[in-house]
This record gives structure tokens, C-alpha cells and sequence, in this order.
């Protein structure tokens, strides 16, 4: 008699197990696939205020605005300046692209959901209306 009911202790405790499994694992899916998206938008910021700085220092140089979208592009490569969003400012606080020491501002735009695989979207955290955005000022030289 103590042999059956510890093989009906076990089988109920194997069931229990088994239940907890499959009420935790699209817990545990769902937080995995968060860590991969937040890690494809780190990845894209640290990219994109890259591409800024590169602008920056490329029209600090004297380039003009081609020469600005070409050093961008260069830095984040064609897929992701394909984007429709994705946008490149180039402006002169004080008017005079000439005058060495004034400041030139680059501005980078790129849309999130381009970078990201918006995983999460289905649960309401949808990246097509953020934008990954990196601004840098240097001066002329």
C-alpha cells in the first residue's frame, strides 16, 4: 500500500510541475524577447549619436550637407538609412558656414521600429511611432 501511494505522490508532483512549467514560460518567453528588443535599441542609440558625431565632425571640417549624409551613411550603413523616417539636419546656429569657431549642429533621426524587431508590439509597446534620436554640436575649424 505505500508503494502505490508514493508512485501517486510522484505522478501528482510530476503534473505540478509540469503545470507551473507551462503557466511561467511565456512569462519567462515574453521577458526574453523585451531583453533582445531593448538590446537592438541600445545598440541602435550608441549607433545613431556614432553617425551624429561623425557629421558633426565632418561639417566641422568644412564638408557640406552631401558630405555630412555621406559620413552618416557611411557610420549606419544603407538598410538603415533606407528608411522613410530617417533624417539628417545639418544647421548653422549663428548663419555663416564660413566663420571658424561658430557652431554646426547635427541632427540624427532614425525610426525605432527600422532598428528593433518590435517584438512587443501585440502587447501594446509598438516602435513605429519612436524615434532613435542623437543630436551633436562641435565647432568650425
Amino acid at each position: 500500500m505505500t508503494l502505490k501511494s508514493t508512485a501517486q505522490k510522484n505522478a501528482r508532483k510530476g503534473f505540478i510541475q509540469t503545470f507551473e512549467l507551462l503557466l511561467l514560460l511565456p512569462i519567462v518567453v515574453l521577458l526574453l524577447l523585451a531583453f533582445v528588443e531593448y538590446l537592438y535599441l541600445a545598440y541602435a542609440e550608441t549607433l545613431v549619436s556614432l553617425a551624429a558625431r561623425e557629421g558633426a565632425r565632418t561639417a566641422a571640417m568644412g564638408g557640406n550637407e552631401g558630405d555630412v549624409k555621406g559620413a552618416v551613411l557611411a557610420v549606419l550603413g544603407p538598410n538603415w538609412m533606407a528608411s522613410i523616417e530617417s533624417e539628417v539636419d545639418l544647421l548653422y546656429p549663428n548663419g555663416d558656414p564660413s566663420v571658424t569657431g561658430d557652431p554646426v549642429q547635427v541632427t540624427v533621426n532614425l525610426l525605432a521600429s527600422t532598428v528593433a524587431p518590435n517584438f512587443l508590439a501585440p502587447l501594446g509597446f509598438d516602435l513605429n511611432s519612436v524615434k532613435v534620436t542623437s543630436k551633436t554640436t562641435m565647432v568650425l575649424e
